[in-house]
């Protein structure tokens, strides 16, 4: 499925959520989105050294329409994707966009996340970072979301 773009299209504003540790993927999303025209927030493309890191990423969080949740085995152990959900939160449940790159029975280990997504829809998301192959789930569930990411005529 490809959508195409008019002159009238806008999305939401997206503040990545993952681990360091799924970068790979991370930055190849935010490359296939940007291509979209969505505006992405990543911690390492926007992140002033030198100032105070807690604040900046609540700043973006609060800045940016939607939170893009990279749901991995690295991110379900993660401290700070934990914190970034909370914070989101504090903005209204419709901000959150979980995407999934393991398995649900992983996701329901932690009682947390599973607590807060539960009821939501989860896109899955394959990646072979070896080969570089971007099979159809993959397309699938990337057109699903740019959709998703669409704003209705009239909204700000």
């Amino acid at each position: 499925m490809i959508i195409s773009q008019t002159a009238d299209d806008s999305y939401w504003s997206c503040f990545i959520s993952y681990s360091s540790k799924d970068a790979e993927f991370v930055k190849y999303l935010k490359e296939r989105l940007r291509g979209e025209l969505i505006s992405v927030w990543l911690d390492f493309d926007q992140i002033v050294h030198g100032g105070q890191l807690t604040e900046q990423i609540k700043s973006a969080i609060s800045k940016h329409d939607k939170l893009l949740i990279v749901l991995s085995k690295n991110s379900l152990e993660s401290d700070w994707v934990e914190k970034e959900i909370k914070e989101a939160l504090k903005k209204d449940t419709k901000v959150l966009f979980p995407i999934r790159i393991t398995s649900v029975d992983e996701i329901r280990k932690h009682d947390f996340i599973w607590d807060t997504f539960k009821d939501v829809p989860i896109l899955d998301f394959e990646f072979d970072p070896e080969h570089e192959a971007v099979n159809a789930s993959f397309e699938d569930s990337f057109w699903k979301l740019v959709k998703s990411l669409k704003k209705a005529k009239g909204s700000s």
